[in-house]
């Protein structure tokens, strides 16, 4: 016979089991007219009356269930959201995700832009969506919908968002979320500083009402903020408060200074900072930057001054791992341009030399422009203080070319040496004689590749000189993957040249090149950047391979195809079936949108379509 002590467990397992269905199934509705009070006080966003509630995209996709691998078809993520109307921009969409209004589009046909609005959480299949309720902007969400009056809907979003478990980051201001579910005031002010966080970016930010309102809200919701680090996120919410307030009590300075300069930079955003400072769609929104760099040495000496200036900026560094977003201060912005300056993160040894007056400005920027191992050797190339010296110090530029060729290492990245030599101010017969220079001195074929991008640019003639016994001498495979091989990457010299007989050379290389180099060598022919250039050469030349049925099996030689190659996404595909896409991508309106589940009746019919639209774009 079986003891109590073998019963007693379980039945406590099942009393227990039952309290917390009992709560789960009676949870309470909130206190909606209160937190609509709370959330009104810090203006946070409501949306117009007849903005229709939809499913929006997050952009994101998520694998579907009981597998370990992506395809193109994985369900989307979508989420409760507003849609916004902007009359002056009636083809874009907007969505409003609790307090965020986001651009969003259709990534592919099944993944468009908007859904019909459901809480239903459909099957996971291909094709298919997942909906996403456990972010704390479905909680902001529900409020609006109850602040519209549509009680029943705001219950049951609030209802399902607060059955979900939350493990997101909440853009790194997390403060166990999940605990906060229970207590919707309090989660509802973690949110209201996530708006006043996320307000201060946009263009026009009224940073002293802001402020004001962060204020109250730490009167109200003390315990949001701390002075002590080990604090950790209530300290960063605590510090972020004490920069707006330096920012908010700023003087004003004057705009031509380095402070001004640097003040102006913070307060502008872009999305391609990380191509660094000289990289054509940086031009506008790195401005400032490169006024603070032509001011050379006295620029720097300005720069120290502001290291421990907290004043916030528009520019964010990610969060990364456990680490939360942060919000860059000017101080951070003048050490990082006083390491891009100086050529190096350790700044303290230039700051010293920046204390002698008669420091000499083109030796130090020399200096800066390369890292040297201990025997001298030219590891890595830094493109600010190279710029400098092309700017401050054009007669020095040769000298700089000169040392490369005696000290360089065949490992270094020496692209921005030739960027910099073909945009210098220079004639361009000057900068085509210091290339071709630099080209005979060069061990590499990918440093080789990389000047002939420039040379072209300044020579053509002198690029192709040098250009053609190179491709004569390309190898028909490689022996490392594809993406990586430098013998494909001479397709971006070919592009900008005109002559056709680099065409034709280039074209004879690719017939006898093996599957995996060929569709390497054409993958790149349709890239944004190349623009309308050589577009009737590059029509052309993937022409010629319509009738190439090869297929790229990417298991046969699965090391080879490793990274993003050509047509990655796609593991079978015949070579015919790949051009006709690059053709499709140049010249069709409306181009197709293969996948790996296409079928060869799809196949067909595109290559049938790329056929007469090439017959019809050669007439033209």
């Amino acid at each position: 016979m079986k003891t109590m002590s073998y019963f007693l467990p379980k039945l406590l397992l099942l009393v227990c089991w039952l309290m917390v269905q009992s709560q789960t199934d009676a949870r309470e509705t909130p206190d909606f007219d209160r937190l609509i009070d709370i959330a009104k006080q810090y203006d946070m966003p409501m949306p117009p009356s007849d903005a229709k509630l939809v499913l929006a995209t997050r952009g994101w996709t998520t694998l579907i269930q009981g597998r370990n691998s992506s395809t193109s078809r994985d369900p989307g993520i979508y989420q409760p959201a507003f849609l916004l109307k902007d009359e002056s921009k009636p083809k874009q969409t907007i969505a409003l995700f609790a307090w965020s209004k986001e651009k969003i589009r259709d990534h592919a046909e099944h993944h468009p832009a908007t859904k019909e609005y459901s809480l239903e959480q459909p099957v996971s299949k291909e094709r298919g969506y997942h909906l996403s309720l456990s972010d704390p902007a479905c909680f902001v969400t529900s409020i609006q919908l109850a602040e519209r009056g549509e009680l029943d809907k705001a219950n049951q979003l609030y209802q399902q968002f607060a059955e979900q478990k939350y493990i997101g980051s909440f853009k790194g201001q997390r403060d166990s979320l999940g605990s906060l579910k229970a207590a919707p005031e309090k989660l509802l002010a973690h949110c209201i500083y996530q708006y006043l966080y996320e307000v201060t970016l946009a263009t026009e930010a009224d940073q002293k009402s802001i402020y004001k309102k962060l204020v109250v809200l730490e009167e109200n919701y003390p315990w949001l903020f701390s002075d002590r680090k080990q604090d950790y996120f209530r300290f960063h919410r605590y510090e972020f408060l004490q920069s707006l307030k330096a920012s908010v009590e700023a003087k004003p300075v004057n705009p031509d200074s380095v402070e001004g300069l640097i003040v102006k930079w913070g307060d502008i955003k872009s999305k391609y900072r990380h191509l660094g400072f000289f990289d054509e769609r940086t031009v506008e929104s790195d401005v400032c930057a490169r006024e603070i760099f032509w001011r050379g040495l006295k620029g720097m000496r300005d720069l120290v001054t502001l290291q421990n200036d907290i004043r916030l900026t528009k520019h964010v560094r990610q969060a990364i791992m456990n680490s939360p977003e942060r919000r860059l201060r000017v101080g951070d912005l003048a050490k990082q341009l006083l390491e891009h300056m100086s050529g190096s993160f350790e700044i303290d040894e230039a700051m010293k030399k920046l204390q002698d007056e008669s420091l000499d400005s083109s030796s130090f920027f020399q200096r800066a422009a390369f890292t040297r191992d201990k025997d001298q050797n030219i590891t890595e190339v830094h493109e600010v203080p190279l710029r400098i010296v092309s700017r401050l110090h054009p007669e020095s530029l040769a000298d700089v070319a000169i040392e490369l060729l005696e000290n360089g290492s065949p490992d270094a990245s020496l692209f921005s040496v030739f960027e910099t030599i073909a945009e210098s101010e220079f004639a361009n017969e000057r900068k085509s004689r210091l290339l071709c220079k630099l080209f005979d001195g060069l061990e590499t074929l990918g440093q080789q590749r990389s000047l002939l991008q420039y040379l072209v640019k300044v020579d053509e003639k002198a690029c192709v000189d040098r250009l053609i016994p190179i491709l004569e001498s390309l190898p028909a495979d490689v022996d490392g993957p594809y993406w990586t091989a430098e013998e494909a990457h001479f397709t971006h010299v070919v592009v900008q040249c005109k002559a056709s007989e680099v065409w034709d050379k280039y074209l004879k290389v690719a017939k006898r090149s093996s599957v995996g180099l060929r569709m390497e060598m054409m993958g790149s022919l349709n890239y944004s950047y190349i623009g309308d250039r050589q577009l009737k050469q590059r029509v052309r030349f993937l022409a010629q391979f319509l009738e190439d049925d090869e297929l790229r099996d990417k298991g046969k030689t699965s090391q080879k195809y490793e990274g993003p190659c050509a047509a990655f996404t796609i593991p079978k595909i015949e070579v015919r079936n790949f051009v006709a896409s690059k053709i499709d991508s140049l010249i069709s309106k409306k181009s197709a949108r293969p996948d790996e589940f296409w079928s060869e009746q799809q196949w067909a019919t595109l290559r049938k379509k790329v056929a007469t639209e090439v017959k019809r774009f050669e007439q033209k």
